[in-house]
């Protein structure tokens, strides 16, 4: 309210693990902002977008996710906004219907930069009639809208860009792309990022196109792919006039095209016109002289990042050409691409100097002493692959700047682990699950921030001991189904612990919540010997008011009314009186504001739960003799507040929640109201109670089954 008007241009909320703001408080400060240029929200509503329709300058529009927004929020944008230039919206329901969303795009012919990511009603038929509009577009992003969006629609935008596109992202669109890279390689190409992944699981050679369609073979071509309900990313000739005319490229993602053959992406990686002649395969290193020779009169590629994960065709001949073909390579992936062995790598440590990132889980590397000559490494990926402990160790005893490391599912041991610790000192990330050779290391990373330890049987209390010494910053910990008893878990960074599936006792988590203070999400599903003692310290005042993030799925000794503490805080008057286990008295409970709450599997019965938030909670209608009782127990004590104001995610399957429960959850879900001070002059009929969209799962639920058939 002090904020003078036209002060803010840029207002973005946290980022992704933090609270994010109210909604109500969010509309109250967008009310204000009349200049504002640029809005980043995770969760829109309606209201958010009618005050930023006051602003006349703003120009990008950035939201995350939009399940919440109808015809009427986005109506009162178009209306009032003046040129937006970057539009991003994702997740929208079937609430924005598509004659809305063409009205909206053709309202803004300027725009540059269009994110349509995983919107229900985004179609062929929208984009086709807003493709006349949207002539001046850099950036295009419709991933995720599988069977909704084809090339038909595809192809006129990519035409009608005015060679402006420079970036195509259609991820996961796995029916209806062919044609695209012809009409890239046409119309666009100055394409510098390309994004394929997941479009070409059902691609098979015979589908591919051998040659150009002439004039009289259009109409049968077009009537053909209407008909065929699987299609094809690229023919040989695609590719080979893809490459010929797209040296702009940057940056490509193939991501899960099984069936992509080796000679489309030798094409492909080739920096050639022609196609090279088939070198002998007799030998690789006759394979390396012949594309030494036959790429040494072009010009490099200018590839900068090129994914290829999940491309099982991938061998070391498709590694040697990237390799030859594209120095300035700085990310690498080659996840699941199991004919990759030692040979290819090699060469792409002697040509890519300049590798930042480099992904390769599941391939077929077992020496890898190579690592050394990646002195720039980051990020690098070993899960799943068979190596040997002292080549790996050699390999990353240079190693200085990497900083991300996975290790999972090898059969790294603890000396070999140590030493890697030892030479890799900017380590942040380390991923070491499932490794059964691992019992108790002793590394020493000071940078240390995320650990990843799960799924090791033989990971016990001693692997702890020095933790916090060795390893004082960690903020993420997962420790899922391993041997801990009784940790010590003293960490005062801590913002992420995942215990899952031990037999851990409710002294291991009373002791560990004071302790940090940062603490936002826990994970303590399958601990079969947590009790009511473990409720009580999340919900008390000594554990930290940033804990927004629980699972205590699978617990079954934990009962009704201490489940009831995770949704309504109780009155002052009830636990003055409380002690703990030792004698002195409990930390009182205070209101938290939960984010995510998962209960699926718990004993969580609905009539009890729904008389005890009834008993606690004043927004429910309670009858005249209970009111009546519940005004002479707890006469001048204060009620029950409700958890539940900044609810996203509430999961309870497999539980006996009933019809009334559920509602009341509901209803505690709600967010306070604003002060007087602060409500609208004029009521808008069409606001909704609830600022953010709600996500509730309750599958195998009895109670409500049956209560579905009844109705």
């Amino acid at each position: 309210d002090y904020i003078p008007k036209h002060s803010f241009a840029v207002i973005k909320e946290p980022s992704f693990g933090k609270h994010p703001a109210q909604g109500h408080h969010l509309e109250h400060l967008l009310a204000r902002c009349f200049g504002l240029r640029e809005l980043t929200v995770m969760q829109a509503t309606d209201q958010m977008l009618v005050h930023c329709s006051a602003s006349r300058r703003l120009t990008k529009l950035h939201v995350l996710n939009g399940m919440a927004l109808s015809d009427v929020g986005m109506l009162k944008l178009s209306a009032a906004a003046g040129s937006m230039i970057t539009l991003h919206l994702s997740h929208l329901s079937l609430s924005v219907s598509g004659g809305i969303l063409v009205k909206v795009l053709q309202k803004w012919p300027r725009l540059q930069k269009l994110k349509l990511s995983d919107c229900a009603s985004v179609n062929d038929d929208v984009l086709l009639a807003a493709a006349s509009c949207l002539t001046n577009l850099r950036r295009l992003d419709l991933s995720d809208n599988n069977n909704r969006v084809t090339s038909k629609s595809i192809v006129p935008l990519i035409r009608g860009s005015n060679k402006y596109l420079t970036s195509l992202s259609l991820a996961h669109l796995t029916t209806g792309v062919r044609g695209v890279l012809r009409a890239i390689a046409s119309a666009a190409p100055q394409l510098t990022h390309l994004d394929l992944s997941g479009c070409g699981e059902s691609i098979t050679d015979d589908e591919m196109l051998l040659s150009e369609p002439s004039s009289d073979q259009e109409e049968k071509q077009e009537e053909t792919e209407r008909a065929e309900a699987s299609s094809s990313l690229s023919s040989d000739d695609d590719a080979k006039s893809f490459v010929r005319r797209c040296k702009m490229l940057e940056e490509l993602s193939l991501k899960g095209s099984s069936n992509l053959t080796n000679s489309s992406l030798l094409r492909l990686f080739s920096s050639q016109v022609e196609a090279p002649p088939t070198p002998p395969v007799s030998t690789t290193q006759s394979l390396l002289i012949n594309l030494r020779v036959s790429a040494s009169s072009f010009a490099p590629l200018k590839y900068r990042s090129i994914d290829l994960s999940g491309c099982v065709h991938v061998d070391d001949a498709t590694i040697q050409t990237i390799a030859l073909n594209a120095p300035k390579l700085k990310t690498l992936r080659l996840a699941n691409c199991c004919n990759v062995t030692d040979a290819g790598i090699l060469t792409l440590s002697k040509q890519c100097t300049a590798l930042i990132t480099l992904d390769l889980t599941a391939t077929g590397i077992k020496k890898p002493m190579y690592f050394s000559e990646f002195v720039m490494l980051t990020k690098l990926s070993v899960s799943r692959c068979a190596i040997e402990n002292s080549s790996l160790v050699d390999g990353l005893r240079s190693s200085t700047n990497l900083e991300k490391l996975d290790l999972s599912a090898t059969n790294v041991d603890d000396e070999s682990l140590n030493n890697v610790a030892s030479n890799c000192l900017s380590l942040r990330s380390l991923n070491i699950s499932e490794c059964g050779q691992l019992v108790a290391p002793i590394m020493s990373l000071v940078n240390l921030t995320k650990l990843n330890a799960s799924n090791n049987a033989r990971w016990g209390d001693e692997a702890l001991l020095f933790l916090e010494s060795r390893c004082p910053f960690l903020q993420v910990v997962n420790l899922a189904n391993t041997a801990i008893v009784a940790p010590q878990l003293q960490l005062r960074h801590l913002r992420s612990l995942n215990v899952s599936g031990t037999v851990i006792a409710d002294d291991v988590i009373v002791t560990m919540l004071p302790q940090s203070a940062g603490l936002m999400s826990l994970d303590i599903s399958r601990c079969c010997n947590l009790t009511d003692a473990t409720i009580a310290a999340i919900v008390s005042r000594a554990s930290a008011n940033t804990l927004c993030r629980i699972s205590v799925a699978h617990c079954s000794q934990f009962t009704v009314a201490a489940l009831a503490q995770l949704f309504v805080c109780p009155p002052q008057s009830q636990t003055d009186n409380t002690t703990s286990n030792d004698g002195q008295p409990a930390p009182p409970p205070t209101t938290k504001q939960f984010l995510a709450l998962d209960l699926s599997y718990c004993a969580l019965d609905g009539d009890s739960l729904c008389h005890y938030i009834q008993q606690q909670s004043p927004l429910l209608p309670l009858p005249e003799q209970q009111q009546q009782q519940q005004n002479t127990q707890q006469e001048g004590s204060t009620t029950g507040r409700s958890n539940l104001r900044a609810l996203q995610t509430l999961t309870l399957d497999n539980t006996n929640i009933t019809v009334e429960a559920l509602r009341a959850l509901l209803q505690l879900s709600q967010p306070a109201s604003l002060p007087p001070q602060h409500q609208p002059s004029e009521p808008d009929n069409n606001d909704t109670k609830r600022s953010t969209f709600l996500q509730v799962s309750a599958r195998g639920c009895p109670n409500l089954i049956a209560a579905e058939e009844n109705a």
